[in-house]
């Protein structure tokens, strides 16, 4: 499998194209996997492009629990999911391409949580 570098944010180093099978014991797909501190992320389903960022269990944790508060906005279908992720973007105050929650860090995503909480 040829993939795309991608560096661990937590180590610097990089990491390693390899079956989601080595994680779960099943496979889901490929995911780029650190195997100096174990932070991964998954692909993009059919091919090798990364969903975000390689993240550790907390921070995989807070990304569930962001998307948990936000997607149920688009999904509801009061706006569609470009249009929420705009809207998000605006609420945080960053560029809409910056606008991901596989690249966000723990502070993004509590403050994606404190947003979702008090939207309309």
């Amino acid at each position: 499998m040829k993939g795309e570098k991608v560096i661990c944010p937590y180590c610097r180093c990089a990491t390693c194209l390899t079956d989601s099978k080595v994680l779960y014991g099943r496979s889901y797909g490929p995911v780029y996997l650190c195997l100096i501190c174990g932070a991964y992320v998954g692909c993009h389903p059919g091919g090798t492009r990364p969903l975000g960022t390689p993240a550790n269990k907390a921070l995989r944790t807070a990304r569930h629990m962001a998307h948990a508060a936000f997607d149920p906005i688009w999904r509801s279908r009061r706006m569609s999911r470009g249009m929420a992720y705009n809207w998000l973007a605006q609420q945080m105050g960053i560029p809409e391409e910056k606008a991901h929650i596989g690249m966000f860090d723990l502070d993004q995503c509590a403050q994606v949580m404190r947003i979702c909480a008090r939207s309309p």
